[in-house]
């Protein structure tokens, strides 16, 4: 490899923060690095800026018009020469430190192929924002809670990012990265260092604040996809309407479906128990606290005996049952 990093920064119109950002990278400790910085057809003088900063390891690709982000990310995946891809945003603040700590883990961790980091939350809000440590934790994470990987702090190892497709869908847009993530599930290994290592800049223009919506709706679609691909479920109206339930997404009229979520619930736990991805109990007490919840909101769509018959099928795990009983109770 050419160089040891390669920095993917895609903007669109970011005058305001653009010089901040990238200087920010060019002041790294760790020096041996590329700084892809991806104009997307911006209109303001953000490209001007970037021009007038004399470093030889800014690289400038521009698109002509706007391609979107996915398309810019992409681009910087397939021109990048680094062994290892750092993402940064173009209105954010790396510290100092973040690359000689991330690629001291991962030289030391040849399992892991994704690190992120803490981060600090400035501007509108202050505050931390901190993510599970350990491999397993964020795995589970990823499932049970969301995203819990910062875009914007990662480091990821080239080579496997070239063997997945895209590697940024489209499909997923607002939540490409969560889906790239997830689909790393069993492949790699994962690690956030328990240090903040970027000051993530909070503004009424980014992704996050305007396309909420759309990003939770792909939250949705993200889980459901990652028990249908490791667990082989096969992708129909039946099965999406039952796993929407297992993830806690389920809807009044999906009540038809609890029977398929109830054996769809046996099998993964039964197939995790071999594949071993996720935690066992974790795993077992999510799907459970989500389909006992589903049952008592929508109680008065089941006759008395199919609503007890489904409890009585989760007692086949008692522990966990009696677990997740008492913690609803506690939460009332």
């Amino acid at each position: 490899m050419r160089y040891k990093i390669s920095v993917i920064l895609p903007m669109f119109n970011a005058e305001p923060y653009i010089e901040e950002s990238v200087q920010s990278i060019l002041n790294q400790t760790f020096e041996d690095f590329e700084l892809l910085v991806i104009d997307d057809g911006s209109t303001d003088n953000s490209l001007e800026i970037v021009e007038s900063i004399p470093d030889p390891r800014i690289r400038i690709i521009r698109n002509e018009v706007n391609k979107g982000l996915i398309y810019s990310l992409n681009l910087g995946v397939k021109l990048a020469e680094g062994e290892y891809i750092a993402r940064m945003d173009a209105d954010d603040i790396s510290t100092p430190d973040r690359f000689a700590k991330q690629v001291s883990f991962l030289d030391n961790n040849p399992n892991v192929g994704i690190v992120g980091s803490n981060f600090r939350f400035f501007d509108a809000t202050d505050g931390v924002h901190v993510h599970p440590e350990k491999s397993q934790d964020i795995i589970d994470s990823l499932l049970m809670v969301g995203c819990v990987i910062g875009h914007p702090t990662v480091m990821v190892r080239k080579r496997i990012l070239d063997k997945v497709e895209g590697p940024y869908e489209p499909e997923y847009k607002f939540a490409e990265d969560y889906r790239l993530w997830s689909r790393f599930i069993g492949k790699t290994e994962f690690h956030n260092i328990q240090e903040i290592l970027l000051n993530y800049r909070i503004h009424d223009g980014q992704v996050s604040t305007i396309h909420n919506e759309g990003q939770n709706s792909k939250i949705i679609t993200i889980k459901t996809d990652i028990l249908k691909e490791i667990y082989d479920v096969e992708n129909n109206d039946d099965n999406n309407d039952a796993l929407q339930i297992l993830t806690g997404y389920g809807t009044s009229d999906m009540f038809g479906n609890v029977r398929v979520a109830m054996n769809l619930f046996s099998k993964i736990i039964s197939l995790n128990g071999v594949f071993k991805i996720f935690s066992s109990g974790r795993q077992k007490m999510f799907f459970m606290s989500n389909i006992i919840m589903y049952l008592q909101k929508n109680r008065i769509k089941f006759s008395c005996m199919e609503y007890y018959s489904y409890y009585f099928r989760l007692l086949t795990y008692p522990m966990s049952f009696i677990m997740v009983m008492l913690r609803l109770y506690a939460n009332r």
